[in-house]
């Protein structure tokens, strides 16, 4: 079969958000933003791992002639997009990764802040949002921008080879515990309970302050439909961290001490996420909440805010990395949320608990 071609028209880092209120036909606002799309090519590329059903994959990097195509909406026409496509070579053939409109939302709701400053719009006001882009030089694996305002620091990220554990996946879908909701979308994720408790251990024992870790683990591919899924093998307490009771901040000497600890255990394996805590019921008792409302404040703490999304963003881009939050509240005593990618957008998702892997 003859290698198809890519698509010649592609998108530029820079698209137009259009807000709009009650009137569909009066936008309030407009601004042009820089879209990070990394996050959609990780998830194409964990994609193509997926379907090609081989046990050696090759983790980051990509093919550098990966590109953003426009899927132009089907009755505003252009510039308006509905979503687009991360297109990319591979084996002789063009794999293509389909995205909607929503994977915008997070540059939707930076405009909206905008328009509330300006206020060209109510704060905590509903409002819809149409995209409209150019196509240009293109958006591909070697030209990729940071979040818009979130240049803190940059992380150089190099090409590994992946080695794909083989296990089989009914089996250990039928010896674990669903935890939230399951979304059949996401990729499986295992948990052991030992890691669920030194996690909780840790975030008890530092009482008002925020800690953390990472999750480390493996790949896996399922021996029978050669799914991919993970499996979180341990947890480390991340040192060299600075906390107060709202924020923990992870340094370049935690990342650092991460690595040694990966390399000294000698176990080949992958950083899958990291965690940390929600110390929502100090949060309450700091403002003096009378105790019937405590007991009332339903999921205080289980929730990702926009620094844990940034930290997310830029050191977890991959598409297989998850979030644990364990939050400590009156209503709920200790739970575990958790967040990942799901088509390049961060949403809370499920996981399964295991007694031991």
């Amino acid at each position: 079969m003859p290698q198809q071609t890519l698509d010649t028209e592609v998108l530029t880092e820079t698209v137009v958000v259009e807000a709009y209120g009650p009137d569909p036909g009066r936008p309030l606002g407009q601004q042009a933003v820089k879209v990070d799309w990394l996050p959609a090519f990780e998830c194409a590329r964990l994609r193509r791992i997926d379907s090609s059903g081989d046990l050696q994959a090759k983790l980051d990097g990509g093919d550098r002639r990966e590109r953003v195509v426009p899927r132009w909406h089907a009755t505003l026409g252009k510039p308006y997009i509905q979503g687009f496509k991360v297109v990319t070579p591979a084996n002789g053939h063009v794999h293509e990764e389909e995205f909607g409109s929503e994977y915008f939302r997070p540059w939707a709701e930076e405009v909206s802040a905008s328009l509330v400053e300006k206020k060209l719009m109510e704060p905590g006001a509903s409002f819809t949002y149409r995209i409209y882009a150019f196509p240009g030089p293109g958006a591909g694996a070697a030209s990729m921008a940071a979040p818009t305002k979130s240049k803190r620091f940059t992380v150089e990220r190099e090409t590994k080879s992946l080695t794909l554990d083989r296990r089989n996946l009914r089996e250990l879908l039928a010896a674990a515990t669903p935890e939230g909701s399951i979304n059949p979308a996401d990729m499986p994720v295992f948990l052991p309970r030992a890691a669920l408790d030194e996690a909780a251990a840790g975030a008890l024992a530092a009482k008002e302050v925020e800690t953390g870790g990472a999750l480390l683990g493996r790949l896996c591919r399922d021996d029978d439909s050669g799914q991919l899924f993970a499996i979180v093998t341990t947890q480390i307490a991340a040192p060299h961290t600075t906390a107060d009771a709202t924020r923990l901040t992870f340094t370049p000497a935690t990342w650092a001490a991460i690595d040694d600890m990966i390399r000294m255990r000698g176990e080949n394996e992958l950083m899958l996420g990291w965690w940390h805590s929600h110390p929502a019921r100090h949060w309450c008792e700091k403002l003096k909440c009378p105790i019937e409302n405590r007991m009332r404040c339903r999921r205080s703490g289980e929730f990702f805010s926009d620094v844990d999304k940034h930290l997310h963003r830029v050191i977890f881009s991959p598409a297989y990395t998850v979030a644990l939050v364990v939050s400590d509240s009156y209503a709920d005593g200790v739970t575990y949320p958790m967040f990942g990618w799901r088509k390049g957008v961060i949403e809370r998702r499920g996981f399964h608990v295991t007694e031991g892997i």
